[in-house]
């Protein structure tokens, strides 16, 4: 079954749920090949153009450490009015 929902659409080609492309692929098995294929291409790319310093935050509740910076100057800032 295709992941494609809507086939009564300008977007598909007639009589099927396969959207018009610049490749000009008609059958759904090539389709699903070739998106498999350019999202691996675009996560190796993704991974292989990251600088060595990235690293991916693995608490997302935690703030990176330039926002806790600011907000301990905030905090050191509103001690010193008190």
């Amino acid at each position: 079954m295709s992941k494609y929902q809507f086939t009564e659409s300008d977007i598909y080609l007639p009589g099927t749920d396969i959207p018009r492309n610049s490749l000009g692929i008609e059958t759904p098995d090539l389709l699903h090949e070739v998106e498999a294929t350019l999202l691996q291409q675009a996560y190796t790319r993704f991974i292989t153009e990251l600088a060595p310093a990235v690293r991916f935050d693995e608490n997302p509740l935690t703030p990176p450490p330039h926002v806790m910076a600011g907000i301990e100057e905030q905090t050191l800032e509103r001690l010193r009015e008190t």
